[in-house]
């Protein structure tokens, strides 16, 4: 049985999966294995004492699952994370999360660029390169082929996550989504 715990929570470290951490019965040693994948902890915060683990409550399975995660966290299985959760800011407005995390660097809501390269991809639809390397292609048809090689345009953030585009042949913004 503690073979069987020390695999199942190295197996479902930071890699694995909360099916694996499901799996495993010991409830010290599946709480460490969702700590694992869900929890933010940083080296600078620990403690020399922080390696101790609580013993479960429940008869019999207390010395097990400390076995379990000690060897799972001397071999690495239970490493720190360093991404966010990003569901955290989930929902918010760019103001709300301008005001919960005023240091945080706002996305550019607008970029400048010079066309490298257009190509046609399909009728009165075209694809455009920018000189930084970016690929942005027409989200919807037009007759008119809104821009060329040399051109300096503007791409622009607008509502519902699309993105407009304009140059100085595009008689007006021409909807654009970023292919690469």
């Amino acid at each position: 049985m503690l073979a069987a715990l020390v695999v199942l929570s190295m197996a479902a470290g930071p890699s694995g999966s909360p099916a694996a951490c499901a799996a495993i019965e010991a409830d010290a040693a599946r709480l460490a294995c969702y700590d694992a994948i869900y929890r933010d902890v940083t080296a600078a915060t620990r403690t020399p004492g922080d390696d101790a683990v609580p013993r479960s409550a429940e008869p019999g399975t207390g010395a097990a699952s400390t076995a379990a995660v000690a060897t799972a966290a001397s071999t690495g299985a239970v490493a720190a994370r360093s991404a966010p959760d990003p569901a955290v800011d989930f929902g918010l407005t760019e103001q709300q999360k301008a005001v919960k995390q005023p240091d945080a660097k706002r996305r550019p809501q607008e970029i400048q660029g010079v066309v490298r390269e257009v190509k046609k991809i399909a009728v009165d639809r075209w694809a455009f390169f920018l000189e930084n390397g970016q690929l942005w292609q027409q989200a919807e048809s037009t007759s008119r082929q809104p821009f060329k090689t040399g051109d300096s345009i503007q791409i622009r953030e607008a509502a519902m996550s699309s993105y407009l585009a304009t140059g100085p042949n595009s008689g007006g913004s021409v909807r654009v989504r970023r292919a690469r």
